[in-house]
């Protein structure tokens, strides 16, 4: 696996997350990291995100592994939709 470095912003939300939630985006990080043919160009310029079922990341790509910019969760809680992303903020319920 290769190395994976959390920006200031996507640390913030993961800590604000849920145990179950950090856990799920742990396991997005993990696929990513192993899966360097889904990376964009090396060098820091190109960004990708990638998907999981609840939750998503965005990242840039170096040489060494990958370092991510953002994560974002999203779950149905109690029939409303609630998500975080950049910095843990709330997205609207709807």
């Amino acid at each position: 696996m290769r190395n994976v470095r959390l920006d200031w912003l996507a640390t913030e939300v993961m800590n604000e997350l849920t145990t179950r939630a950090r856990r799920a985006v742990q396991d997005l990080l993990t696929e990513t990291a192993r899966r360097p043919d889904r990376w964009p160009a090396p060098g820091g310029e190109e960004v990708a995100e990638e998907f999981g079922t609840s939750c998503w990341i965005v990242f840039v790509a170096y040489r060494d592994g990958i370092e991510v910019r953002d994560v974002g969760w999203l779950s149905c809680d109690g029939g409303v939709l609630r998500g975080h992303q950049g910095g843990g903020h709330p997205l609207p319920a709807g």
